[in-house]
C-alpha cells in the first residue's frame, strides 16, 4: 500500500450537513459503533454555525430537548426547501424521539428508497438527526 493513501472518509460534510456515504465501519461491536457515531457528532457540530455550536453547548439546541419543538419545526421547514429539488421528498416533519429529543423525519414520496438518497439527504442537518421513511411505513 502506498504510504500516503487514506481510506476514503465514510462521511462527507457540506456547510450544516454531514452524509453518511458509507455505513460499513468495520466493525459490528456496538461499543465501537457507538464511539465511530459520536466522533462523528462532533465532526459535524464543529462545522455549524458559532450559535448553533454555542446552543449545543449550552444544551439549548432544538434537537436536544422536547420543549424547542416550536423552534425545531423551523428547522424541518428548511430541510424541506432544500430537499425540494430530489423531487421524490414529500415532506419534513419534526418528531419527538427517544431521550428527550427531536428528529427530522424525511416522509418520501416513494415506497422505495431510491439509490441516490445517501447523497441526497443528510444524515445530521443542522445539529439533527434525520430519519428517512417510505410512504406508508
Amino acid at each position: 500500500m502506498w504510504p500516503f493513501t487514506r481510506t476514503p472518509s465514510p462521511v462527507r460534510v457540506s456547510g450544516d450537513k454531514l452524509y453518511l456515504i458509507d455505513n460499513d465501519f468495520g466493525t459490528e461491536d456496538p461499543e465501537r459503533l457507538a464511539v465511530i457515531r459520536q466522533g462523528f457528532i462532533e465532526q459535524h457540530l464543529r462545522a455549524l454555525p458559532r450559535e448553533l455550536q454555542d446552543a449545543w453547548r449550552a444544551g439549548t439546541h432544538p434537537a436536544q430537548d422536547h420543549r424547542f419543538m416550536p423552534q425545531a419545526r423551523k428547522h424541518a421547514d428548511d430541510l424541506h426547501r432544500e430537499l425540494a429539488p430530489c423531487g421524490y421528498v414529500n415532506e419534513v416533519m419534526a418528531t419527538y424521539f427517544q431521550d428527550d429529543r427531536i428528529v427530522l423525519s424525511v416522509i418520501l414520496k416513494t415506497l422505495l428508497l431510491p439509490p441516490t438518497i445517501r447523497g441526497d439527504i443528510p444524515w445530521l442537518y443542522r445539529g439533527f438527526e434525520t430519519k428517512c421513511m417510505a410512504r406508508g411505513s
